[in-house]
């Protein structure tokens, strides 16, 4: 294990609690924050050095893999909640367009004369 991988986890770290700290980022960020995860994770479970350790490095490997994962803990229940807001907002559009449809006219083509 390189101290690389090792900078490259706590880059990961800070983005995580980065996420957490703001607002609600746009779903490129959450995609990408995905992407960046996945590549890191991919590379811990490829490397064959891990037997080795070299000045406590395994340690902070591991006390950094459990601090992403308790964040990633954390941000999932944050998007759990987001995505609850968002589907309690989506299930008031059809009330809200029912309740509204009164005040529009009518759009052409929807009368028709009846014979």
């Amino acid at each position: 294990m390189d101290g690389a991988f090792l900078n490259e986890l706590s880059d990961l770290l800070r983005e995580t609690e980065n996420l957490l700290a703001g607002p609600e980022p746009e779903t490129e960020v959450w995609e990408a924050y995905g992407r960046r995860r996945e590549r890191a994770f991919e590379q811990l479970q490829s490397e064959t050095g891990l037997a080795a350790d070299h000045g406590g490095e395994r340690a902070r490997l591991r006390e950094l893999i459990e601090a992403i994962l308790e964040r990633d803990r954390l941000l999932m229940v944050r998007l759990e909640l987001y995505l609850a807001r968002c589907r309690k907002g989506l299930s008031t559009v059809p009330k809200v367009q029912q309740a509204l449809r009164g005040y529009f006219p009518p759009q052409p083509g929807a009368l028709q004369r009846q014979v």
